[in-house]
């Protein structure tokens, strides 16, 4: 699964394939890089309803990227 943001929306890809988008986002999703800043993988904002399973090879990147991308990313063999 990856999530990108553009603009005001998010962008969903399951398999590197595009599964959906949420549109209409306002908020940055880190206002100015201070202290405060956090970004949360596998738990609501408030730290609740956490993710009962396992996630690994998370990644964040400062720039969109597009399925092309995704798709290497998903065919990458790590090992």
């Amino acid at each position: 699964m990856a999530v990108t943001r553009d603009r005001g929306n998010l962008i969903f890809y399951i398999n590197a394939k595009h599964s959906g988008m949420w549109a209409g986002l306002t908020d940055q999703v880190f206002k100015d890089g201070g202290p405060s800043d956090f970004c949360l993988i596998g738990a609501k904002g408030d730290g609740t309803s956490f993710f009962s399973g396992s996630i690994d090879e998370v990644r964040i990147y400062n720039s969109q990227k597009d399925s092309t991308f995704l798709e290497s990313l998903a065919l990458w063999d790590i090992n």
